[in-house]
């Protein structure tokens, strides 16, 4: 294996041993194919028609710290689906890449998927979970962009699957910031856990300084009552906490990112269309000029792969706001 790594390393001109193996696991050991493998995993993230060098000069700007821009891709990623978990993972770095948001929150990421997340997407700082065995949230901030001050990770105390909520808090494009995600607690009989933990972090949200800019992006397994009866119990939910996709005026293009009549990854021939993966942000003056306002929200991840199957079987929401 160590004289496929290094023939690997040699050709590709990849740096990381990891990145090197990833790719050769992903090709049963054969290098050349891994090789191809790792192009074609390039050519997914830089090549447009006509005029690749200018897309990828364009994709730099666009989130230059002083063009009062940030966007944001929120994504569960079905790491706990063990088929072609290596090559929807490498098509999930790939629309990162592509898209080079300034921060990334994601969910079921497993330790083997966060290796290569980690060893791929270098112009990132990653922060996840410390003690996280089986699957978790990760947060990924982009380094030219988003300068970071403090961190944290808050386990929430009766959730009965381990999850926890990531927190990161800094500066994009002179502007504080403070960025939350997390996996709230999963199926319909954790309905009055996910409920308390989404008033938590609404109450969190309330509270942090006025200067900022507060996102919490999560797969939420919200239903829409769910939400309003958190309201009813929490005065942060009601009056200080508000869904990025009613701001932007509840497209309906976007509204469904758990669509069992498109995604058929987890089941075949469903009919269920939930609204999962949700952003809030804190209420703020519309006339503020020290505050994101959201101004665009899109699927992402929502072409199926020469495996058969698609990246996940969420599509990934990516936002965009401007000061």
């Amino acid at each position: 294996m160590d004289s496929s790594i290094q023939k690997f390393m040699e050709i590709s001109g990849v740096k990381n041993r990891e990145t090197a193996l990833y790719y050769i696991e992903l090709a049963d050991g054969d290098v050349e194919r891994a090789i191809n493998l790792h192009y074609e995993d390039d050519d997914a993230v830089i090549i447009v028609e006509d005029e690749p060098a200018m897309q990828a000069n364009s994709a730099s700007s666009s989130n230059s710290p002083t063009n009062g821009e940030m966007t944001v891709l929120e994504w569960n990623i079905q790491g706990l689906l063990g088929d072609f978990l290596k090559e929807r993972t490498v098509a999930v770095v790939a629309e990162i890449k592509r898209l080079v948001p300034d921060v990334v929150m994601l969910q079921e990421v497993v330790p083997s998927t966060l290796q290569y997340i980690i060893s791929a997407c270098q112009e990132y700082k990653l922060y996840s979970p410390p003690d996280a065995v089986h699957y978790f949230s990760v947060m990924l901030t982009r380094k030219a962009t988003f300068q970071v001050l403090a961190k944290s990770v808050i386990n929430f105390p009766t959730s009965m699957q381990g999850r926890s909520l990531v927190a990161v808090k800094g500066n994009c494009c002179s502007r504080k910031v403070t960025l939350l995600t997390s996996h709230l607690e999963s199926c319909k009989p954790s309905i009055d856990i996910r409920i308390q933990q989404f008033v938590n972090v609404c109450g969190l949200m309330k509270e942090e300084e006025p200067e900022s800019t507060v996102i919490f992006g999560a797969d939420t397994n919200l239903r829409d009552y769910e939400v309003d009866k958190a309201k009813r119990q929490s005065e942060a939910a009601r009056q200080y906490i508000v869904d990025i996709w009613n701001i932007l005026g509840s497209p309906k293009e976007v509204e469904h990112s758990w669509d069992l009549t498109k995604n058929d990854n987890q089941i075949k021939g469903g009919n269920a269309r939930l609204r999962f993966e949700r952003l809030y942000m804190r209420k703020e003056s519309p006339s503020s000029s020290v505050h994101f306002k959201p101004v665009k929200m899109e699927f992402i991840g929502t072409s199926r792969l020469s495996c058969g199957l698609f990246p996940s079987d969420h599509w990934g929401i990516l936002v965009k706001l401007k000061i």
